[in-house]
């Protein structure tokens, strides 16, 4: 009978070892998790920031381009607004020859016309249909191959135009941003125009 107790207590003394050998294990493993918690909850928060300061650096130059275009458009209304003046009233403004009924074409303000009028139809193909905003680089699709602009497509599930939802991949449409650079550059040989009339 003395040697079953003896037995008895020495499984119980085995179990007690094993309970404390499991519980610091799970200490151990518990000071594991709370270590990697932190870390985690730190990167969280320095991407955050690092995402703040490129949203708002983003917002910056996207405030800029809107100003700058502003004063583009504003010179097309004006070049228009005087085209239409001349158009109006040529013959009062002009002093012509009996000589020479024809009034003499302007090169300069030719070009400017023309290329105001690239400048619109492009602006018309590259609108986005969320803000209405022309798109830029880079600029997005669904599979119809509906143009979206970068800002907008972050906020959309599905296609504004066709209602298809997008993909988890995000698919470029390079016809267009071949299109927004040629804008671009149209944007900047009306302002070297401008300059040099």
């Amino acid at each position: 009978e003395e040697t079953a107790v003896e037995t008895h207590q020495a499984e119980l003394c085995r179990q007690r070892e094993k309970n404390r050998e499991e519980i610091a294990r799970l200490e151990l493993e518990q000071k594991e998790l709370a270590r990697h918690l932190i870390d985690t909850d730190s990167r969280k928060r320095k991407l955050g920031k690092k995402r703040k300061k490129s949203e708002d650096l983003i917002e910056e130059k996207l405030y800029e381009h809107k100003i700058e275009k502003a004063k583009i458009l504003d010179s097309i209304q004006k070049i228009k607004f005087e085209l239409s003046r001349i158009d109006d009233h040529g013959e009062n403004k002009v002093q012509i020859t009996e000589a020479s009924n024809k009034e003499k074409a302007n090169p300069k303000t030719d070009i400017i016309k023309t290329l105001s009028n690239k400048i619109e139809e492009k602006e018309r193909d590259l609108e986005c249909p969320v803000c209405f905003e022309p798109c830029e680089s880079p600029i997005y699709m669904c599979d119809l191959s509906h143009q979206i602009c970068q800002h907008c497509r972050p906020k959309m599930r599905s296609c504004p135009q066709c209602r298809q939802k997008y993909k988890k991949h995000k698919q470029r449409h390079r016809v267009k941003e071949e299109a927004s650079e040629q804008l671009q550059k149209l944007y900047t040989t009306l302002e070297h125009h401008l300059e040099t009339q």
